[in-house]
């Protein structure tokens, strides 16, 4: 995952379990374990805390349910925690990627930290400065820690005891190391870096393939990364412009998505980014009569095609699809992952989404809240496929303006007019487009497909 800067944690736990960690003679690990070697001291004077889940990231990045001590509220320390969360990086490991621009044996390592924290029975984070407090990195986002965790209902008597997480992926090959091993567990992980790299485990055998990983012609990326127009520069901390579409533009890419529509010789994909919190989505052009083999809204497909710019609709779209049917088939093809069927919940966006987050905003499966219709414009040339459609002007709260475009709506096979939303407040359900009419500005506006998406207020 990304590298890191520099953080760590607080909060109170009871209870026992000592013993010493850096002993100068501890024995020599023969088998690999050296997790059993470490044990976790609740008598130091580093913050800790026994935590829950709250969302998996990938290999070395979880958010973490977190209740602030009494003594710290409102304390800068503290200023990193959000409604209870904490964004948790791990401390001395570096596992690949298996978000943004995804990498051989990242979705591996998110997948082992993801089964090791699902089934503990407890798991305690700890900080690294031994005065009991939790420090923020550069970005004042996340936080850097141990994690530890036990399994008291496992059958291996070893995880009824506190296991390092962190020094687990390191000895299982799934990390790389810090530069820096001045860290309290730096020397055991720097024991664990030398039998992994003598051993050629995982990530340190570059012959060895990732059962896990794609390795055909096109380039894995997820929709977050090619939407999201900022990056963090891991050496001077700060944030800084990209244009991934731009960079990707022409180039085979591989993605995966859950179905939130179906229109036309169209389907559009969701992603939920359990890092940000947000949407993002794209639109897959089928071509004329195309069809994607068993998809259905909420079926999960992966999708191997070209990223192109349609010049005429001003918007990046994935063409190009091979498309053989249902699941087993060959590293440049798309297909559906499996037969379940996932929720396709739209994430509410405002006028900032609208405004100033266009691009990553757009085609994400969005709704908006309580906008009040101040116009309505009909499209009324005969013969057009979208005679009746229109396009409604809208104020939210904030008296911001907001617009509307509809396609051709009916009630009870009655075409829908002006008349039924001039003057009242809606919630709608759709998605962000832009729209460049002729010998006009680039403008976007929110589209809306049915009267299903639509929700009066008053």
């Amino acid at each position: 995952m990304k590298k890191f800067i520099s953080l760590f944690f607080v909060g109170l736990l009871t209870a026992g379990l000592l013993t010493g960690c850096n002993n100068e003679k501890a024995p020599k690990t023969e088998d690999g374990d050296f997790a059993s070697r470490l044990k976790l001291d609740l008598e130091s004077n580093s913050a800790k805390q026994e935590v829950t889940v709250k969302r998996f990231v990938d290999g070395d990045t979880t958010h973490f349910n977190f209740t602030i001590p009494s003594d710290k509220q409102n304390s800068e320390e503290m200023m990193g925690i959000t409604d209870g969360v904490l964004k948790a990086r791990y401390l001395g490991i570096d596992t690949p990627e298996s978000t943004g621009k995804v990498q051989p044996w990242g979705k591996t390592a998110a997948k082992f930290t993801h089964e090791a924290l699902e089934s503990a029975t407890s798991i305690i984070i700890e900080s690294e400065p031994l005065n009991n407090t939790w420090q923020l990195d550069s970005t004042g986002a996340r936080y850097l820690v141990w994690v530890w965790y036990k399994n008291d209902n496992s059958e291996d008597e070893k995880y009824h005891d506190y296991r390092l997480l962190n020094l687990e992926l390191m000895q299982n090959g799934l990390a790389y190391s810090k530069n820096d091993m001045s860290y309290r567990y730096g020397k055991i992980i720097d024991e664990a870096i030398t039998y992994v790299s003598t051993n050629k485990v995982k990530v340190w055998n570059s012959a060895l393939k990732d059962p896990n990983f794609y390795y055909g012609a096109a380039q894995e990326v997820t929709l977050s990364y090619l939407r999201e127009k900022t990056q963090l520069n891991e050496e001077t901390g700060q944030m800084e412009t990209v244009d991934r579409l731009a960079e990707f533009k022409d180039t085979a890419i591989r993605v995966t998505g859950t179905i939130y529509r179906i229109a036309g010789s169209s389907v559009y994909l969701q992603e939920d980014d359990p890092e940000t919190g947000h949407t993002y989505g794209i639109q897959v052009y089928l071509g004329v009569g195309g069809e994607l083999t068993n998809a259905v809204v909420g079926a999960k497909f992966c999708i191997v095609g070209t990223l192109q710019y349609y010049e005429s609709g001003a918007y990046y779209q994935i063409s190009g699809i091979k498309n053989p049917g249902f699941f087993g088939v060959a590293d440049d093809e798309s297909f559906r992952v499996d037969e379940q069927i996932y929720p396709t919940n739209p994430v509410t966006i405002t006028y900032d989404d609208y405004s100033n987050r266009t691009e990553e905003s757009l085609f994400a499966n969005a709704r908006m809240e309580n906008l009040t219709v101040v116009d309505v414009y009909t499209t009324r040339k005969e013969g057009s496929a979208s005679y009746g459609a229109m396009t409604l002007t809208c104020k939210d709260k904030d008296q911001n303006t907001i617009t509307i475009r509809t396609q051709v709506l009916k009630e009870n096979d009655v075409l829908v007019t002006e008349e039924r939303f001039m003057g009242k407040t809606i919630t709608v359900v759709g998605m962000l487009q832009p729209y460049q009419p002729e010998n006009g500005d680039l403008t976007y506006q929110f589209e809306i497909y049915s009267m299903k998406d639509v929700t009066f207020i008053d």
